[in-house]
Formats: C-alpha cells, structure tokens, sequence
C-alpha cells in the first residue's frame, strides 16, 4: 500500500520480471510473495532486528522501482516502534550503508 501512494510507475504491484541490483540477480519474481509473507512475518514477531529486516527486503527487491525508499522508510518504521531515533543516511555515510548488503 506504501508503495501504491508513492511511486509513480507500476505502483502497489510486486515486479512480474528478473533484475539485476548492482551486481546481484534479484530473488526471482515467482517467489516474491512467498518471500514477502515470511518477511512481514519476521518484520512483525522480532522488529528489534530492523537492520537484518531491512537488509532482506533490499535482497527480496519486490518492486521494479523503488525499494531502497520504502525498504528505508519500512527500516525507520521499525526503529521507532523500538524508540530508536529516524536513521537518515547522508551522502558521506552511504558507502557505510552499502556495505550492509556485501
């Protein structure tokens, strides 16, 4: 639902195609949703492990388009539900933040 108010292309909807992030092949799009329940899941009994959670929803890559924004914006949603500050990743901590996904 984040998703569908938020983005303007394909919106609301789990990518129906295979993709490339970088220079990983994104989950195959068969098992997205499969991959989706099993995440909200986890996302739901244990949001203390927001970074692990965020990390996964980047691996899953459910959309065609903007998962890095709703991934942090689902990343901040958490931390606060655990009375974490807002974790804004500036431009000088970005390749720290990359470094979550190696």
């Amino acid at each position: 639902m984040l998703h569908q108010h938020l983005m303007p292309h394909e919106r609301g909807y789990f990518r129906q195609q295979q993709v490339w992030i970088g220079q990983h092949e994104g989950l195959d799009y068969k098992f997205i949703q499969e991959a989706m329940e099993v995440w909200c899941t986890n996302a739901w009994l244990y949001p203390q492990n927001w970074k692990e959670h965020h990390v996964r929803f980047e691996e899953i890559h459910p959309f065609v388009d903007g998962n890095g924004r709703i991934g942090r914006m689902l990343m901040n949603w958490e931390r606060l539900k655990n009375k974490k500050p807002l974790l804004i990743i500036k431009e000088e901590e970005r390749q720290d933040y990359y470094m979550w996904f190696h």
